[in-house]
């Protein structure tokens, strides 16, 4: 069925494709599909646990950010990981820490420049806030895109058990 759609086969169905890589190009299309959501998800999720009156506020803002670091910079970490042969679940979530505690760097400077861009008082202002914020975001983005690619791993990446 998926040489028909043009993507490789994960030999799950045939014993004799037990030397192809563990990886299909439907699982990982899967995988990067749904893997950038679960941030998102546990934000609403916590927002409507606290109440929070507009919880898909933040779900959207984060659902943009894991995305666009998804498709910018974990397709390319893949096909690196992928290249090297590295199936590892610690690779994987190292990596997506990374990548998210670079997009959590990228929002607090954009709000670091939004307060420049306001003029300088702003910026004297909410220092001290603005920095431990910064902090908080970096942190979340690190535990986010962490659980990303946990998931990521857990639906492209890891071998399915076979039944006898």
């Amino acid at each position: 069925m998926s040489a028909e759609i043009g993507l490789p086969d994960d030999g799950a169905s045939t014993p004799s494709n037990s030397d192809k890589p563990a990886t299909s190009g439907r699982r990982a299309f899967l995988g990067f599909l749904a893997a950038p959501a679960l941030p998102a998800a546990i934000v609403c999720v916590i927002g409507m646990a606290l109440h929070d009156p507009h919880p898909l506020w933040g779900t959207v803002l984060i659902a943009i950010f894991a995305y666009s670091a998804a498709f910018c910079f974990g397709v390319p970490a893949y096909f690196i990981l992928r290249g090297r042969g590295v199936t590892r679940c610690s690779a994987y979530v190292w990596v997506g820490a990374a990548i998210g505690a670079a997009m959590g760097l990228s929002f607090s400077l954009m709000v670091f420049f939004s307060h420049v861009a306001a003029g300088w008082p702003a910026v004297v202002a909410g220092g001290a806030g603005m920095a431990a914020n910064a902090v908080r975001v970096i942190g979340f983005g690190a535990i986010g895109g962490a659980l990303s690619s946990a998931m990521f791993w857990l639906v492209a990446i890891r071998k399915p058990e076979r039944r006898v």
